[in-house]
């Protein structure tokens, strides 16, 4: 009876250690100086720019398809740093998909003002050409092809990759190019 008494009184002492230290809970000197950085706001690049469009009437135009998400981030952030308003569309639309996220199985569309296509078509070109800067001389092709079948076996999907294939590409637009 004892051993069950020493068992229940472990499992009650270590509930009140884990609430008292559980994480987001502040600690009194946490809440005499006013918390952390993590309270600050966080910016919601989608509803600024559908704030902006409302607001303006300005046109929209589809400006770039993206098949990664790490580029769909990259890109995103490299055109709000520009001043670029976007917004996306089938941003999570792989996460509705059965299995592993593959990049490549969904496409994602950064639309922007048509006012700003060219500007946005430039910083695309310019992180494409930074991009197959770096690719070169990098994984050699023997290691791409054994990815690609391990990628198979494990998720019954062939991907390309090792290529150009996946990355993001400016989407012409009739009467406009780009600088």
């Amino acid at each position: 009876m004892s051993g069950i008494l020493a068992i229940f009184i472990g499992i009650i002492l270590f509930a009140v250690i884990i609430a008292v230290l559980r994480p987001g809970r502040k600690g009194e000197a946490e809440a005499a100086d006013g918390g952390d950085q993590d309270d600050a706001p966080i910016l919601d690049m989608d509803a600024s720019f559908l704030d902006a469009a409302q607001k303006t009437n300005r046109r929209v135009v589809d400006a770039v398809v993206v098949h990664a998400p790490a580029d769909l981030a990259l890109l995103r952030s490299l055109l709000y740093s520009s001043g670029i308003e976007n917004y996306v569309r089938n941003d999570h639309v792989s996460a509705l998909l059965p299995g592993v996220g593959i990049n490549g199985l969904t496409s994602m569309m950064i639309s922007v003002f048509e006012d700003d296509y060219e500007a946005a078509a430039e910083v695309v070109t310019e992180f494409l050409n930074e991009k197959k800067s770096g690719r070169e001389g990098s994984a050699s092709r023997a290691g791409t092809k054994i990815r690609n079948v391990g990628e198979f076996v494990v998720t019954g999907r062939f991907v390309s990759s090792g290529d150009d294939s996946m990355d993001p590409c400016v989407i012409p637009i009739p009467g406009i190019k780009p600088r």
